[in-house]
């Protein structure tokens, strides 16, 4: 077992250092020339979010300037969408999810996220989430793979 083990560990350790090293030198990580040299003034603040909140900071740094002016009053869409509207969004959604899983699926003995169904062989396989993650990176690669092609066809 111990030779063939090391054998298997250094033949995976070439190989995942061979993909890394071809991911390295062709594949596009962060394309710099497409945002411009950094600039600190350009940044409001100089601090780094922790990991929770990385979507949220990154929504209010990528967000337009967009603002609503009326009546004497400023409502800046700039704040008020990525910081409010956006997260209220997603987490009523995390919220709602089981009620919606529980009424668009059969399985009613366990909940998909409970320590019986791990234990218990006989329960059915939480299809749903999968099916429904799936679909959703699917529709996400199908739009993005459409908008290389109609940039590469330009």
């Amino acid at each position: 077992m111990f030779p063939v083990f090391m054998a298997k560990t250094t033949g995976f350790l070439f190989i995942v250092g061979g993909i890394t090293a071809l991911l390295g030198a062709f594949a596009q990580v962060n394309p710099i020339w497409q945002f411009g040299p950094y600039d600190a003034a350009r940044i409001s603040y100089a601090v780094q979010p922790d990991w929770y909140m990385g979507f949220l900071d990154g929504a209010l740094r990528i967000w337009p300037s967009w603002s609503f002016h009326s009546w004497g009053h400023t409502i800046p869409f700039e704040v008020l969408i990525p910081a409010v509207v956006l997260p209220g969004l997603i987490f009523n959604l995390v919220f709602v999810w089981p009620i919606i899983e529980r009424k668009f699926t059969t399985t009613t003995r366990f909940t998909t996220c409970s320590i019986a169904r791990v234990t218990d062989p006989s329960a059915p396989p939480p299809v749903s989430r999968c099916s429904v993650s799936s679909a959703c990176s699917h529709r996400e690669f199908d739009r993005r793979a459409r908008e290389v092609l109609q940039r590469v066809a330009q």
